[in-house]
């Protein structure tokens, strides 16, 4: 691989990190207006420091190439907007997810973490949604995830989501493919949990 593609890999991985940053988290910190949805101008964005050279175009590709289809744009008049699609910290009143009503319609959930979360986790009420809004959970087994799941995950828990929406918890898919809820008191609880699995081990381990 030339320099110069491995130049502009890594400038696109630094855009891209910037961009959902800003989204997710950083909005109200670099004053961007965001509407209830979650859409932010992009002209707006292209005009702070950190987007110094950075076109609308480098913006469309970045979200074209987006394995995980972390971003969606729409266009309204003559101007383009953005939003990520989950992982907010920041108040976002109508993200726009689904509700699930049908366990059925996905068999396989699974929340991805490190031993350390584990640790806290199996010794506490469950799974902690943390500083972000929601606990992220994935669609299908480790390796066919497309989304909802760090690649480098450990640990794989296995959600049984009819059990969970039985118990009265509130489950919701974003438009890429991602389960979110707020559990209960911010938890998904242990009784929720069907099996654990240890990727490095290669093992169950609950």
């Amino acid at each position: 691989m030339s320099g110069n593609i491995r130049d502009k890999i890594k400038r696109k991985k630094k855009i891209s990190k910037t961009l959902s940053y800003i989204l997710r988290h950083g909005a109200l910190k670099y004053r961007l207006e965001i509407n209830e949805y979650g859409y932010i101008k992009i002209q707006n964005i292209l005009l702070l420091r950190q987007f110094s050279g950075v076109s609308l175009d480098d913006i469309f590709e970045i979200v074209y190439d987006d394995s995980k289809g972390r971003y969606t744009i729409k266009q309204s008049q003559d101007d383009y907007y953005i939003k990520a699609n989950q992982g907010h910290t920041i108040n976002i009143p109508n993200l726009e997810l689904t509700r699930i009503r049908n366990a059925s319609d996905y068999p396989v959930v699974i929340h991805g973490t490190t031993y350390r979360n584990w640790l806290l986790i199996k010794d506490s009420f469950g799974i902690h949604r943390m500083k972000r809004n929601h606990i992220h959970l994935a669609v299908g087994e480790p390796n066919d995830a497309r989304s909802g799941i760090r690649r480098d995950s450990s640990i794989i828990i296995y959600i049984d989501l009819k059990k969970a929406i039985d118990s009265g918890i509130k489950f919701f898919i974003s438009p890429n493919n991602v389960i979110l809820t707020e559990g209960l008191n911010g938890f998904l609880p242990k009784t929720s949990f069907v099996k654990v699995y240890d990727r490095k081990k290669g093992e169950f381990i609950l």
